[in-house]
């Protein structure tokens, strides 16, 4: 039985999105996409500078068509854009990306972590909701997909096309031993994503990309890219 309350309401007034908030949890990537890119050789500046370009390769990947670049925001306030902003969005179907970026750590001789050449450098981390409209369910042609989206996201990394699968990874958020832990509706992506605001300790991706939970080292700036309601 499904409970009703004022924001799924709100939310499934709009037609494009069904009453039943459950529905699409079938698919590997309801709860979200979580994509980590090693770029090489860039700096937080140079990768911001391509987020906007990274979200149309995604989309690009994802539906076969080219958003104009015009129609791509970039929002980089305190706190994610306003709630009303992410309910149109998902009851759009559409896709929203966050992005976080993290320095390289200098390489442990000991766990083998880190890295060797790109010290002083930085790398992209993304968290993406809405990908699963437009992902297959079967395994086979989502495991192709998912090759596709490595290929299209490599454009923009400074890596060399035959071992990007090396360096671009790509997994579903709230699977295996995080489906507790990362947990996403359609009703409460909003709440999800300000969670490095409302509620730092929690163990989840989103609180990983902002580095929250790390006291020794401060947080991150979360950055959202969308695409304007056609």
């Amino acid at each position: 039985m499904i409970v009703s309350n004022a924001l799924a309401d709100l939310l499934y007034a709009n037609e494009a999105v069904a009453p039943q908030p459950y529905k699409y949890q079938v698919h590997k990537y309801a709860r979200g996409m979580s994509i980590s890119i090693n770029n090489h050789k860039q700096d937080s500046s140079s990768i911001v500078q391509k987020l906007r370009k990274n979200y149309k390769s995604l989309m690009y990947g994802l539906t076969g068509v080219n958003p104009s670049m015009d129609d791509i925001r970039l929002w980089s306030g305190k706190r994610a854009p306003s709630r009303q902003k992410i309910m149109d969005i998902v009851a759009n179907k559409g896709v929203l990306m966050v992005a976080a970026i993290h320095p390289y750590d200098h390489i442990d001789k000991y766990s083998g972590r880190g890295s060797k050449f790109n010290v002083d450098n930085e790398h992209l981390h993304l968290y993406i909701y809405g990908t699963h409209h437009h992902l297959p369910m079967g395994e086979s042609e989502l495991e192709d997909k998912i090759n596709q989206l490595i290929k299209v996201l490599g454009r923009h990394c400074s890596r060399k096309n035959n071992y990007l699968k090396k360096f671009i990874d790509i997994r579903p958020v709230g699977t295996g031993r995080n489906q507790y832990n990362d947990v996403v509706s359609p009703t409460d992506v909003y709440d999800y994503i300000n969670l490095p605001y409302t509620d730092p300790i929690k163990d989840c991706w989103i609180n990983y990309m902002a580095n929250c939970r790390n006291l020794d080292q401060p947080t991150y700036p979360l950055l959202y890219i969308y695409q304007e309601a056609q």
